[in-house]
């Protein structure tokens, strides 16, 4: 909806612009509808870039408003900026997994990581872990 009154309010302005240039002929309500969806389109996906690249945030980090990101977790702010980073995974039992996390949970608590060219560590030595999805 917010989007829509951007849009319309955009193609109001248009209106006014053509008609101020004597195209009031031009401008037919067919165009009106065309304009407002197109604008709210692109409105929309904007914000959606905003927000999934943390460019908001990290414009309010620099100017001291936040330190927060626009990221669920801190995994995924840190996995997002760092694509080509390895992870050991501590598990429960005292077994360590390391790999390229392809999918992570956006909670500590809840998910599950998948991890790619997986290898277990041991103390002295690293065993792929074959099998292991």
């Amino acid at each position: 909806m917010i989007f829509t009154i951007v849009g319309r309010a955009v193609a109001e302005g248009l209106s006014l612009i053509v008609a101020s240039l004597g195209g009031e002929n031009l401008w037919t309500e067919s165009w009106e509808v065309i304009v407002t969806v197109v604008i709210a389109v692109i409105v929309a996906l904007v914000a959606v870039w905003i927000t999934n690249t943390d460019a908001l945030h990290a414009l309010f980090r620099r100017m001291g408003l936040t330190k927060e990101t626009s990221y669920p977790s801190e995994w995924y702010s840190t996995f997002s900026r760092n694509p080509d980073c390895y992870v050991v995974l501590h598990l429960k039992g005292e077994r360590r997994l390391y790999g390229w996390p392809e999918e992570w949970p956006s909670r500590p608590d809840q998910g599950h990581f998948r991890i790619a060219e997986g290898e277990w560590l041991f103390d002295d030595r690293r065993s792929p872990a074959e099998g292991v999805s």
